[in-house]
């Protein structure tokens, strides 16, 4: 069907054989074939961004397929639904390793900086400090997050538990 161009049934055709399809190496090598699909025949690079959304959901771990959503997010200045899906990925997986720690950190720097969405910022930046009291990172962010809303109340409860969860002084 590629050789005569003919994309709708190409589509179907992957689509057919990703709902028979359980297992997940063969999944994720079919969604990725139709997201190159998208990007490449008919150039519906939302349809692609759409595609990999789909591939996150089968693994929010995949690096890979964090940077082509990035890339995505670019050509198409979609921050906010790049941010969207990291952020769906990380609340059906939940913060549970360093993986998804990474990728709610990423989600929360989008919605900080690309969408200025501070609630949704500051909610993923709070599971990943649940995750991991000690990341530097994601307090240092958070803090200056609320720091530049002017969210005081929201501010000394992180330090609140920032100085309960330490576990040195220097750190208190």
């Amino acid at each position: 069907y590629l050789t005569r161009l003919q994309w709708p049934r190409v589509v179907a055709a992957l689509e057919a054989r990703l709902k028979a399809e359980t297992g997940m190496d063969e999944r994720k090598a079919l969604l990725v074939r139709l997201g190159q699909g998208y990007e490449d025949y008919p150039e519906d690079l939302d349809g692609a961004l759409g595609v990999y959304g789909r591939l996150l959901d089968e693994d929010p771990r995949d690096e890979g397929t964090w940077e082509t959503l990035g890339r995505l997010g670019r050509v198409l200045d979609g921050w906010a639904r790049v941010a969207d899906v990291y952020r769906g990925a990380v609340e059906r997986t939940g913060v549970d390793d360093p993986a998804t720690a990474r990728l709610a950190t990423l989600a929360a720097k989008l919605y900080d900086e690309r969408v200025q969405d501070v609630d949704k910022a500051a909610a993923l930046y709070g599971a990943v400090l649940r995750f991991s009291p000690e990341d530097l990172e994601a307090f240092g962010a958070l803090e200056s997050l609320l720091t530049r809303s002017e969210r005081w109340d929201a501010l000394l409860e992180l330090y609140r538990e920032q100085a309960e969860l330490a576990t040195s002084d220097e750190r208190r």
